[in-house]
């Protein structure tokens, strides 16, 4: 797989809605598959037309150090659905 389908890739997990409720495993493998990422494209810092990959890639390492895998998320249950303590833990 080359450099650049694997930007698109990444570029796709972030955006998808799940990337928003990664547990701390799942969010240190996508913090590792950035960070290969980064050195890859930084090895070629001398190669012009890289710049634009090179940029790219900074920002989705940006978004992935911006993600918080230990905030506390709750789903939002309808009433029918909802037991004696009125919430439901996120399930992992």
């Amino acid at each position: 797989m080359d450099v650049g389908t694997r930007v698109r890739v990444l570029a796709s997990k972030l955006d998808h809605p799940s990337a928003q409720r990664l547990d701390a495993e799942q969010f240190e493998r996508l913090r590792a598959e950035a960070r290969t990422l980064r050195w890859v494209v930084r090895e070629r810092l001398h190669r012009p037309e890289w710049a634009d990959l090179i940029a790219e890639v900074e920002v989705l390492v940006e978004r992935v150090e911006g993600l918080d895998p230990a905030m506390t998320r709750e789903i939002e249950v309808p009433p029918q659905a909802r037991g004696a303590d009125e919430r439901v833990p996120e399930a992992r």
